[in-house]
């Protein structure tokens, strides 16, 4: 018996060194590929993944809890909406993703990695993000804003993942000593200056209440130096801007100073508003409300099936991929199930990051989580839905919180009384 368990714990320690470089490797290729080759290694994660969860059996899950659950839940949506939704356009692509989010968070949350080790993650996840941040402004700067190059190897292709790789980048910064302090914030400055190139306006609102929570629950009222340094950072980065951007910015803010004070809508907002329209108008008909019309098959919804009150505003032949609203967008596409499986993951998160905050815990890991979380969640509320790479990006940050909590709780209670 002691000769088979151990030959057990072997091969799982051989499985998890196997699944840590594959993570590893995750992080850094994922801000810089699309598809290729960052497709396979995350098969070899989940594979590897549920091999040791195989080898390791269920003295390994019993340590689960309801935040695990969650990721389960949405991997489970996922699938019975795409088997039993419309015949997916994307195949299988949304349960694909779900796995892999599973799997990079019970890797990276169960794996029982030192805090060195934990680091080591969130420091490749940040210089992905740099290299594809380098690579775009030295190949497109002045040819217009790196947003625009969706899909584009080797540079940046969202704005919500340069913005959690900010925040992580800002708990590093605030939690380390002597030189790394510099390196650190100067690899904040670059990413506040691609954050402003791309002229998200929903992403730099989000990160500007970011650091205003995150400050307020680390420093209280003393915080309003390291606000008073944000802004000069900000300015910083504004002036190094190429012309070309800065007119982009200036154009964007504009179009919501317009908005909030004078409610003038843009034709940019005025779209976003009436695909919002169909997703009302289709949720009013009370089709698949439990299970969705499945993962990526938002576009497939036709628009002379909803009898809205007064003709659609933009061309009948664009194609809406999702609803610009990450709510609505889940709600439409895996149901009833999905949104509350996604409610509850987000929920669990924000319940934790709120409990640590009042106790003044935020150490590194949790600056990233807060992006993680608050990022997709304010910014999807007139944008991006749940999904791509920020989304794995949001997971890994949830997992290496919840890795690095445990392992500060232990270090303070050893005993585990």
């Amino acid at each position: 018996m002691k000769t088979r368990s151990n030959r057990r714990l072997g091969v799982s320690g051989h499985l998890q060194d196997i699944s840590y470089w594959l993570a590893i490797s995750l992080a850094l290729l994922v801000p810089l590929f699309d598809r290729q080759p960052v497709n396979t290694i995350a098969l070899l994660l989940v594979l590897t993944v549920t091999a040791q969860l195989s080898v390791t059996g269920r003295r390994f899950i019993q340590e689960w809890d309801e935040i695990d659950w969650s990721m389960v839940a949405i991997l489970v949506s996922a699938l019975l909406s795409t088997i039993f939704g419309w015949p997916s356009s994307g195949q299988f692509q949304g349960v694909a993703e779900a796995l892999g989010y599973l799997a990079i968070f019970i890797c990276v949350r169960h794996g029982n990695y030192s805090e060195a080790a934990l680091r080591r993650f969130g420091i490749v996840a940040i210089a992905g993000t740099l290299i594809a941040g380098s690579v775009t402004i030295a190949t497109y700067a002045g040819e217009g804003v790196p947003f625009e190059l969706p899909g584009v190897t080797g540079t940046v292709r969202s704005s919500l993942y340069t913005g959690i790789a900010l925040m992580l980048c800002i708990g590093f910064w605030l939690h380390a000593k002597r030189v790394w302090r510099l390196v650190w914030l100067a690899a904040s400055i670059f990413l506040v200056i691609l954050l402003l190139s791309m002229t998200s306006r929903g992403v730099l609102l989000t990160v500007c209440i970011c650091l205003l929570i995150g400050l307020f629950f680390r420093d209280g009222l003393r915080a309003i130096r390291f606000v008073v340094i944000a802004v000069a950072l900000v300015v910083i980065a504004f002036v190094t801007l190429p012309q070309s951007m800065t007119s982009k910015l200036e154009h964007k803010t504009t179009e919501m100073i317009d908005l909030v004070i004078h409610h003038k809508v843009s034709d940019n907002d005025r779209l976003r508003l009436e695909i919002w329209r169909v997703a009302l108008a289709w949720i009013s008909r009370g089709e698949h409300v439990l299970l969705g019309v499945g993962p990526r098959n938002y576009s497939k919804i036709d628009e002379d099936l909803l009898n809205l009150d007064s003709p659609l505003e933009f061309e009948e032949t664009r194609e809406i991929s999702h609803a610009h609203n990450l709510f609505l967008t889940r709600y439409v596409e895996q149901g009833l199930l999905g949104l509350l499986a996604l409610l509850a993951l987000l929920g669990l998160m924000a319940r934790k990051l709120w409990l640590d905050g009042i106790h003044r815990r935020t150490h590194w890991a949790w600056w990233g989580a807060l992006g993680g979380l608050l990022l997709p969640v304010v910014s999807g509320l007139f944008n991006s839905p749940w999904g791509k790479d920020y989304a794995w990006f949001a997971v890994l940050t949830f997992a290496l919180y919840l890795a690095t909590d445990r392992i500060k709780s232990f270090e303070s209670n050893p005993s585990g009384r």
